[in-house]
C-alpha cells in the first residue's frame, strides 16, 4: 500500500511540470495569436509586423515602399519579405524583380496589372496570369510590358488605336503579328538582314509577311444552293493556322486549295470573285461573303450576289452603280449600297451593314469587330 502510494506521489510530481508546460505553452498561443491579429491602424498589416521593423503606424502606412523596391509594404507583408531590404534573399534580385508564383511576372509587375503575386493564376480560369489578356487588346500580360505598354488598358498611348494594332517599330506588321510570328516588336529588322520584318516573306509563298491574312471567314453559295464555308485563324504563339471548314459543295481538298488562294489589302471586288473561282473551282457562284484581317492589321470585307436583269433595273432606279467613298464624320450607317467598292476610312465605330457587293477595305482604328468577325 505504502508503496503504491508512493508510486502516485512520484508519478504526480515527474508529469506536473510537463502539464503546466502545456498549459503555459497553449495560453501563450493563443494570446499570441489574438496580439498578431491587431491592426489599430487599420492598414491591413498586424501591428506587431510593423513595430518589429521600425516602419511606424498609419493608414498609410501599407502603401509606402521603405526599400525602394517596387513592392510596398503591405505587399511586403504578403509575400513573407524584409520590408526594409530591397533583397530579403539575398540572391541578388530584387524582391520587386523576383517571381514568387512562377508565372513569368514579376512581383512588382504582377502588382501593375493588379494580379496576385502569390498565385499563377489570380482568377482560376486555368490560363496563367502572363497569358491572360485582360484588357482585350490582343497582347498578353507579358507581351505589354514587354514594348511597355499598360496591361490594364486598352488603348494605353490614348490616341484611338489599341496596344495590340498599333506598330511600334513602324515595319509593317502590328504589336500582336509581331509577337504571332517571332519577331522583336521594338526592331523594325528583327534578324538584322537589312529587310523590314513587314517586308520578310516567313512562309516563302511569295507573299510579303504585312500583306498575309492572319483570319478569314467566307461563305460561297453556288446555283444549286450548296455552300462552302471556311474559317482560319493564325494560333498564338505558334505560327499555325486553325481550319473550321464546311463543305457541301464537294471541291475537294480545301486546305491544300487554301494556299493557291491569295488575297492582298488592295484587291477589287472582280479581283476577289476571280480568285475565289479559280481558286475553289467554283464558277456557278451566286453568292460570297467575304472577311480579312491581315497582319498589318487592315480588314476587308467583301460580298458579292447575282442578280438577273429585272432585279438589276429595279436597282438602277433608286442607286447609281460604281465606286463609292465613305469618308464621312456622321457618325450614320451607310446602308443599302448595292454595287462598287467600299473604303470604310471613317471614324464613327459603327458597322456598315447590309451592303450587297463590293469591297470593304476597314482602316478604323475602332478595333471593334466587324459583324460576326471576331
Amino acid at each position: 500500500m505504502k508503496k503504491a502510494l508512493v508510486s502516485a506521489v512520484v508519478v504526480s510530481l515527474v508529469l506536473t511540470p510537463f502539464t503546466g508546460a502545456v498549459y503555459a505553452k497553449e495560453h501563450n498561443s493563443k494570446k499570441s495569436s489574438k496580439y498578431s491579429k491587431q491592426d489599430k491602424d487599420s492598414n491591413g498589416i498586424p501591428d506587431w509586423w510593423q513595430s518589429k521593423y521600425h516602419l511606424g503606424f498609419g493608414k498609410d502606412l501599407a502603401l509606402k515602399d521603405k526599400d525602394k523596391d517596387g513592392l510596398n509594404n503591405l505587399v511586403e507583408y504578403q509575400l513573407n519579405l524584409n520590408p526594409i531590404s530591397k533583397d530579403s534573399d539575398k540572391d541578388k534580385i530584387t524582391d520587386g524583380n523576383e517571381d514568387k508564383d512562377n508565372d513569368r511576372l514579376t512581383n512588382s509587375q504582377e502588382l501593375k496589372a493588379k494580379l496576385n503575386p502569390l498565385s499563377s493564376d489570380s482568377d482560376k480560369d486555368g490560363i496563367k496570369d502572363s497569358y491572360e489578356d485582360n484588357d482585350k487588346d490582343g497582347l498578353n500580360t507579358k507581351e505589354e510590358f514587354i514594348i511597355r505598354t499598360n496591361p490594364v488598358s486598352y488603348d494605353s498611348d490614348k490616341d484611338g488605336i489599341n496596344d495590340g494594332n498599333e506598330d511600334k517599330d513602324m515595319d509593317g506588321l502590328n504589336n500582336e503579328s509581331e509577337f504571332l510570328l517571332g519577331y522583336n516588336p521594338l526592331s523594325a529588322d528583327s534578324d538584322k538582314d537589312g529587310i523590314k520584318d513587314g517586308n520578310e516573306d516567313l512562309d516563302n509563298d511569295g507573299i510579303v509577311n504585312k500583306q498575309e491574312a492572319r483570319k478569314m471567314e467566307i461563305e460561297i453559295v453556288n446555283s444549286k444552293g450548296e455552300k462552302l464555308s471556311i474559317k482560319y485563324e493564325s494560333s498564338k504563339y505558334k505560327y499555325q493556322i486553325k481550319y473550321k471548314i464546311k463543305d457541301k459543295i464537294g471541291v475537294g481538298d480545301v486546305k491544300s486549295l487554301l494556299d493557291n488562294f491569295i488575297m492582298t489589302p488592295d484587291m477589287t471586288k472582280d479581283e476577289i470573285t476571280n480568285q475565289i473561282k479559280q481558286s475553289f473551282g467554283i464558277n456557278d457562284i451566286i453568292k460570297y461573303k467575304l472577311e480579312v484581317k491581315f497582319q498589318n492589321g487592315k480588314k476587308v470585307k467583301s460580298e458579292f450576289k447575282y442578280k438577273n436583269n429585272k432585279q438589276k433595273q429595279d436597282d438602277d432606279d433608286h442607286y447609281n452603280d460604281g465606286n463609292r467613298n465613305d469618308n464621312d464624320d456622321d457618325n450614320q450607317d451607310d446602308n443599302h449600297y448595292n454595287g462598287g467598292n467600299h473604303n470604310d476610312n471613317d471614324d464613327d465605330n459603327q458597322d456598315d451593314d447590309h451592303y450587297n457587293s463590293g469591297n470593304h477595305n476597314d482602316n478604323d482604328d475602332d478595333n471593334q469587330g466587324d459583324n460576326d468577325q471576331d
